[in-house]
């Protein structure tokens, strides 16, 4: 699917601030990658709920990379510190999403960061349109080199950077020109996209089951073994609690009390399982 495509499939208030960074590229991988480095959050963060949704669309899970390293001549115990106090709370906050996310702290230098070898295995790499170096050129040589689609999203501006009508030289100018247009989305409420699950569909063997299959009569005469065939799905009920919501259908055979003989009993039970 065109990279371009992939976009266009998004909400308005993330596909305006998302731009493609090449062509069109098979989704063949088996996640969808998402680098933070400065918008560490795991609320109203554009590129992450941009993962979220294409992941969707895919039926992929997420995975959120951060890596801490390198030979940067301004690191410092003390900004490094920092780093890591807040991507401790940030990946919590993720992980509450129902998402998982990994840090990677260097411990030597010289270590080649895994990050390309996440990309090489994922079906779409999502990276913050972050404009100050070094992070436009390292973004780059990740492009020459990508085997997925890759989405560049401005997690940083109330007014994406798109939606510029022009460069501007002085700052006044910047502010007048988008004071309108900021009023207006103060007053907006992000809208956060939602992990959805593929429901799970599978079968379970009634022998499996000890003491229902005490009850039921003994298999013969070549008849296959009944299966309870199972449905079911993750989400959240309308107070943000966890539930398991599905449906078990079967068929059991039994002895009818009255006359003895074999009594096919059809079963359906749909449930709702609340998780503290």
């Amino acid at each position: 699917m065109q990279t371009n495509t992939l976009i266009k499939t998004l909400p308005t208030h993330l596909a305006e601030r998302s731009r493609p960074l090449n062509a069109a590229v098979p989704a063949t991988g088996t996640f969808v990658l998402y680098w933070m480095h400065h918008s560490v959050r795991g609320h109203e963060n554009p590129a992450l709920d941009v993962a979220i949704e294409l992941a969707n669309r895919l039926a992929l899970p997420v995975l959120v990379y951060q890596g801490l390293g390198g030979t940067n001549p301004f690191n410092s115990d003390r900004h490094h510190t920092f780093i890591l106090e807040g991507a401790r709370d940030a990946h919590r906050e993720i992980k509450d999403r129902g998402i998982r996310a990994v840090f990677h702290l260097a411990t030597d230098t010289r270590t080649a960061s895994p990050l390309r070898d996440l990309i090489s295995r994922a079906a779409i790499c999502i990276v913050e349109d972050y404009p100050a170096p070094p992070f436009p050129d390292w973004t780059a040589r990740l492009v020459e080199t990508c085997t997925c689609s890759m989405i560049a999203v401005d997690c940083f501006c109330m007014v994406p950077m798109q939606l510029q009508p022009r460069r501007f030289e002085r700052a006044f100018e910047f502010r007048k020109s988008n004071a309108a247009e900021y009023t207006a989305r103060l007053e907006t409420t992000w809208s956060e996209a939602n992990i959805v699950a593929a429901p799970y569909e599978g079968a379970i063997g009634l022998s499996d089951l000890e003491r229902l299959n005490e009850l039921l009569l003994p298999v013969k005469d070549g008849r296959a073994e009944g299966k309870i065939k199972v449905k079911f799905e993750f989400m959240r009920n309308e107070y943000d609690v966890p539930m398991i919501v599905g449906q078990l259908r079967t068929s059991l055979e039994l002895q009818c009390q009255r006359c003895l003989q074999a009594l096919d009993m059809p079963m359906q039970l749909d449930f709702r399982l609340m998780i503290d």
